[in-house]
């Protein structure tokens, strides 16, 4: 029983021996694990019977499978010399076989070093370009083992004909570099980004649009390049795309090597592998920048001439409340001193023969001032109604403000019913203005009428004149009864009066003259007033 046990495992002993000088022969051929298999079911069988079944194996595999001794074949399977175009017994009569059978292709050497398990020594897999017997060329894959036999090297190995894998291959590698080739040349943006949000791709047209190489951004984040504002925009984009949802479309702003942005019109594609596995995102691009500027501006002067036809409707629609203004103020207005006109020419008719020489000169003095008064009215509506419409014109001339000022003090004296003090202190370093006199006129007696108007008889109403920062600062002080802190913002407007001011004639219109007459003057106009305390008016004008 022990003895059969013996042989038994002698036996095994010998077929694994023959198995593992077999094996560098298979290669990837033959599956280890189907090797176990058929030393298990065959316990029994000789280390020659087991040889015998190998070769069978061997004869009858796909691959071809050759042994190599010094320079000439020992040994070719059937399918090594089908592969080839030549007999068994051809082959094995071959001397220097490399030579003559294979051509070493190297455009199409396979680096790659394979270790089938660990601590087993490493094998080659080459790929070769072959010659059959008839001189056609093909393409075989080789994977061999060297090893050291009783003093002499023994190659050992596998081939497979991979003819049409490698056409196949050339097909697909000259497409994919006229492609590379197509977008490194075409004449739009073409960028890539990989799934961490690197820059993965970069052509010509990118580098020349952006002044960024392609050495200078592969490998950095691409949000570097955009607007600060667009980050957390671009970041949900391009997780959108690789969840495999293209972008088309969008307006993205980048940033250029000199600092400058320009408008890129992309779509955003997922670029996936051979597994149809998402592995970043492939950008197009189309600048548009002159377009976006181009609309901007478009889209501002759209905005202006808005804005202009929404002010021009304003004016109108001020004109229109204006004239309706004026009508309402015309017929109060008017109907008092026409009212006085009349009745004062009706007395001096009806009873002329029965008045006194003052008393008709004193009728004749209420109608003149009466007529004076629908005078002013009448000059003030029509510089309002002038000033909206834009037709009065500014036109400058030198002159000399203190004597100017002085005369029109004296004319403004000799209107006044009742002797004024007025006092004036000329303090500008230059007396000599580029000014219109017409509209200076105005500023001047709107200012000085109202001081004097809403101001006891008995108080001093103070002109100044001094320089401010190069511009000219005129000033009126008057000691009357103030303007309410309500009516103040409103003190401008047409027809605006303040509450406090109905026992004193007027339209309401002499503040609003002031300020379009100031602001044609390209100056500024300040009222400061406090109830019973008086009125401080300050106009600052451009020498």
């Amino acid at each position: 029983m022990n003895q059969a046990k013996k042989i038994h495992k002698t036996k095994n002993n010998q077929a694994h021996e023959v198995g593992r000088d077999l094996e560098p022969i298979f290669g990837k051929a033959f599956d280890p694990q189907a090797k176990e298999r058929a030393l298990r079911i065959l316990p029994e069988d000789s280390a020659e019977e087991l040889a015998q079944y190998f070769q069978v194996i061997v004869d009858q595999s796909l691959t071809g499978i050759y042994v190599i001794k010094g320079e000439a074949f020992t040994y070719v399977n059937p399918r090594f010399a089908q592969i080839f175009g030549y007999s068994q017994e051809e082959l094995i009569s071959m001397t220097n076989p490399i030579e003559t059978v294979y051509e070493p292709d190297r455009h199409l050497v396979v680096t790659t070093v394979e270790a089938r398990l660990a601590g087993e020594q490493s094998r080659s897999n080459y790929r070769y370009r072959g010659l059959k017997k008839d001189g056609t060329v093909i393409h075989v894959e080789v994977f061999g083992a060297r090893v050291m036999q009783k003093g002499s090297f023994v190659t050992m190995g596998t081939l497979l004909d991979v003819t049409a894998q490698t056409v196949y291959e050339k097909k697909i590698t000259a497409i994919a570099l006229e492609m590379s080739t197509l977008i490194e040349q075409a004449n739009v943006p073409v960028f890539g980004i990989d799934r961490g949000g690197y820059i993965s791709e970069w052509n010509r047209a990118t580098a020349e649009l952006t002044g960024y190489s392609r050495n200078e951004v592969i490998g950095k984040k691409w949000i570097s390049l955009l607007d600060s504002k667009l980050e957390e925009r671009a970041r949900a984009a391009i997780s959108d795309v690789l969840e495999g949802n293209p972008i088309g479309n969008w307006e993205l702003q980048l940033m250029t090597k000199s600092g400058n942005k320009v408008v890129l019109l992309i779509s955003m594609s997922p670029r996936r592998d051979n597994d149809k596995n998402i592995q970043g995102v492939v950008c197009v691009a189309q600048n548009i920048t002159e377009v976006y500027n181009y609309r901007q501006n478009l889209e501002k002067m759209v905005q202006d001439r808005t804005r202009e036809l929404h002010e021009a409707l304003q004016k109108e629609k001020e004109l229109v409340e204006l004239k309706s203004k004026f009508v309402s103020i015309a017929s109060h207005e008017f109907r008092t001193p026409l009212s006085s006109m009349t009745l004062a020419a009706e007395s001096v008719r009806h009873y002329f023969d029965k008045l006194s020489e003052e008393e008709i000169k004193n009728k004749m003095v209420k109608i003149e001032d009466q007529v004076s008064h629908m005078t002013h009215l009448l000059d003030d509506i029509l510089t309002i109604g002038k000033s909206e419409a834009g037709k009065i014109n500014v036109i400058r001339k030198d002159l000399n403000l203190k004597e100017f000022v002085e005369s029109l003090l004296e004319e403004i004296k000799s209107t006044v019913k009742v002797k004024r003090d007025i006092s004036f202190i000329f303090q500008a370093s230059d007396a000599i203005m580029h000014v219109d006199d017409k509209l200076l006129r105005n500023v001047i007696n709107n200012m000085m009428t109202n001081a004097l108007k809403f101001s006891p008889p008995d108080s001093i109403v103070d002109l100044s004149i001094s320089d401010i920062e190069g511009d000219v600062l005129i000033e009126v002080a008057d000691l009357g009864i103030g303007i309410p802190e309500v009516d103040l913002k409103n003190v401008f407007e047409p027809f605006q009066r303040a509450s406090n001011a109905a026992h004193v004639q007027g339209t309401g219109l002499g503040l609003s003259i002031l300020k379009k007459a100031v602001e044609l003057l390209n100056g500024n106009v300040e009222v400061i007033s406090a109830i019973n305390h008086g009125t401080v008016v300050k106009v600052r004008i451009p020498r």
